[in-house]
């Protein structure tokens, strides 16, 4: 996966992963959005499965010192997350 073929939300957890910072992806003005009503939010809350299985197998470079993390809030997972067999680098 490239960073190029990522979305806004996508992109700001591709460059959060290598220091582990927080992506927080719930409105600023609202209470977040109920977890039921994860359906009906829009691209500017997706990430895709895809983006983040590659980060944890070690798809995005790392920063000495740091410690790589998919730390992620507020979103609505598209896909499904395939981790079967798989030897994750990071933490989620």
């Amino acid at each position: 996966m490239r960073p190029d073929d990522l979305t806004g939300p996508e992109l700001r957890l591709w460059e959060a992963f290598a220091t582990g910072d927080e992506v927080d992806l719930r409105p600023r003005d609202a209470d977040g959005g109920a977890v039921m009503d994860g359906g009906s939010w829009g691209p500017e809350r997706q990430v895709r499965a895809s983006v983040i299985r590659s980060l944890l197998l070690g798809g995005a470079d790392a920063i000495g010192g740091e410690t790589p993390m998919v730390h992620l809030t507020g979103a609505r997972i598209s896909e499904k997350l395939r981790l079967v067999f798989a030897e994750a680098c990071c933490v989620l």
